[in-house]
């Protein structure tokens, strides 16, 4: 009980910490309460984790007091700012949308748990072997260094520091390790992820905000990750709200909007190493657009691609500080293997061989139950509804996203079929709730009549 109350204290002062930043920037953007709902564990835990990071170098360690003191004086400071704050028009979406939030989010947290109850303490060894583990080494090793050791070079120490900071986030308040902290984590981004999707797709009419919340809580796969407690669902959740984000911003013209999108695309750069090609893939499709999109609309893509830029940019430099600064090699990536692929003329089996993997993926009806072939199918069926060039882009940044991981099969320096069966359904998810969002709040039958 007392780590339940230990994570539960923790992760409430981070949720009020993000709510209140949100509000208070984005008090003349046109955003949902109901967005800002689950937007804000995100940004708030984000907050959390740079406070303990920064005292990892303060104090070469965690400082609990520091950690604490730190989180709860950004949260006075936030509620003294939006006290003085001048209140904007009222937002009545929670009202409008609780129906739709409270049914979806009630039936998913009631399927999670059917899965996280079986399991609390996490299932799949990179649970254990990478963030558990670290999350451990630096909490109790006097030297938190330890985790770039080469005795640890199996848990990926190349990998940033966002989930197992976040987990010593949630022992904190209690002073001691709880597996409460990594199960609320998992509760918590899963259902945030979905309710971000809701929330979105409401606003385009109440048949789009129910289908795409049963749709997501009704694949066996995605629930399955989300309580195997894997950080692939916090990758997916920082790529979904970026996209939503921008969309939003698109539809309101609102650049505080974009600047929180790229926030949150430069935000999933420090959660795994495909934050910083999800970062890559966003810009380029937005660049795209400003120089090849409708002209009527390269203005808007194109001012809107410099503040997302800016607004990720210095979470791309934190990243890239702790790079630098913690230089580890990916062993995945080995530039005398890159060199061999290249040069030795095996790139189109390779590419075989990861088209019959992903064509195997998308069939596999106990966990994904066919969900590909139906985004396929509206594509046939609403083609000109699917490719409105006001939102292709969002298409084009999960498809860059792809691509980019099926380049990256092709030239890594494990086994590609065992690579390949050990983590192609893993990423594949990272991308799924963006896909579900274009598709299903595009197609004419999710629409009002």
């Amino acid at each position: 009980m007392r780590g339940v109350i230990s994570a539960s204290i923790a992760y409430l002062v981070s949720w009020l910490i993000g709510a209140l930043g949100l509000r208070i920037y984005l008090k003349s953007a046109q955003c949902r309460h109901s967005l800002i709902l689950f937007l804000a564990p995100g940004a708030g835990l984000f907050a959390g984790v740079f406070i303990l990071y920064l005292g990892l170098y303060l104090f070469n360690g965690i400082s609990r007091v520091f950690a604490l003191a730190a989180n709860l004086l950004l949260l006075i400071v936030l509620c003294a700012v939006w006290r003085r704050a001048p209140r904007d028009k009222r937002d009545n979406s929670l009202a409008k949308e609780w129906k739709i939030l409270f049914a979806v989010l009630c039936l998913g947290a009631l399927f999670l748990l059917a899965v996280m109850l079986k399991s609390p303490f996490g299932n799949g060894l990179d649970v254990w072997a990478i963030w558990k583990m670290k999350a451990r080494v630096i909490y109790y090793s006097p030297e938190w260094r330890s985790i770039f050791s080469l005795a640890l070079r199996f848990s990926h120490p190349d990998y940033p520091l966002f989930y197992p900071l976040a987990m010593i986030w949630g022992w904190l308040p209690g002073g001691r390790e709880t597996p409460a902290a990594s199960f609320g984590l998992a509760l918590i981004f899963t259902l945030s992820l979905i309710g971000i999707v809701v929330s979105a797709a409401a606003e385009r009419g109440t048949k789009s905000g129910w289908l795409c919340g049963l749709f997501l809580i009704s694949v066996p796969h995605f629930i399955g990750m989300g309580g195997s407690q894997y950080a692939d669902i916090l990758v997916a959740y920082f790529y979904t709200a970026a996209v939503v984000l921008m969309d939003q911003a698109f539809r309101e013209g609102n650049e505080r909007l974009a600047r929180v999108s790229g926030v949150f695309a430069g935000m999933s750069s420090f959660v795994k190493n495909e934050g910083l090609l999800f970062f890559v893939a966003f810009c380029v499709s937005l660049f795209l657009f400003a120089v090849l999109g409708p002209k009527k609309r390269r203005p808007i893509f194109r001012r809107f691609f410099f503040t997302a830029a800016q607004g990720g940019l210095f979470f791309l430099a934190f990243t890239a500080f702790f790079k630098y600064f913690e230089f580890y090699p990916n062993h995945m990536l080995k530039p005398e293997t890159i060199r061999y692929h290249l040069t030795s003329g095996d790139i189109l089996p390779r590419t075989v061989t990861i088209l019959s993997f992903a064509f195997g993926e998308f069939f596999k009806e106990n966990s994904w139950v066919y969900v590909w072939p139906v985004f396929w199918l509206i594509f046939i069926l609403y083609p000109r509804r699917t490719l409105d060039p006001k939102r292709l882009w969002i298409f084009l940044a999960a498809f860059f996203v792809n691509v980019g991981y099926a380049c990256v099969y092709l030239v890594t320096a494990l086994g590609l079929p065992m690579q390949l069966g050990a983590s192609l359904d893993r990423v594949m998810i990272h991308t799924f709730p963006v896909f579900t969002y274009f598709f299903l709040t595009g197609a004419p039958f999710a629409q009002e009549s």
